[in-house]
């Protein structure tokens, strides 16, 4: 064998030991194979608790808890360390799938309709700010290292 060609088979053997260690990492699932087109690995998955949710419509996470935008518009917060939902609190806005995020420092909301930006208080979840964002709102994201708030706009 020349050096070269070993060198090859263990450039290889490395980067086939690399994957199979992603692979195993804890919550990582394997990429189908290209030549194969074996279905990936996926983990056995058992909930820790289940929520009963009136109303189910979106979901966003600011890190420390699961927020809930209702069909109908209400607002609540999923709490993990206790698995309930808290109070849900409706918002004024009149086309409430324009977008949602949160972060610590507010619950966000596009209105779709009135092209506003709702911020409310995380712990009151009262509205504590309108914000005019262009036409027809339909995303909003919250970088969660600077705060900045992100608007898209149809």
């Amino acid at each position: 064998m020349t050096p070269a060609r070993a060198l090859a088979l263990t450039v290889h053997a490395l980067v086939a030991l690399g994957l199979a260690a992603c692979a195993s990492s804890a919550g990582s699932t394997a990429a189908p194979s290209p030549t194969t087109g074996a279905s990936p690995v996926l983990p056995t998955m058992t909930p820790e608790a289940t929520i009963a949710v009136p109303e189910p419509g979106w979901f966003t996470s600011d890190g420390t808890a699961l927020w809930l935008l209702t069909a109908t518009g209400k607002i609540g917060r999923l709490d993990p360390t206790t698995n309930s939902l808290g109070t849900l609190a409706v918002v004024d806005a009149t086309h409430k799938d324009g977008g949602f995020a949160a972060s610590p420092r507010g619950v966000w909301l596009a209105d779709f309709d009135t092209d506003l930006l709702y911020r409310m208080d995380p712990a009151s979840l009262k509205v504590v700010a309108r914000i005019r964002v262009g036409t027809n709102p339909e995303g909003v994201a919250v970088d969660p290292r600077s705060g900045a708030v992100w608007v898209a706009n149809h």
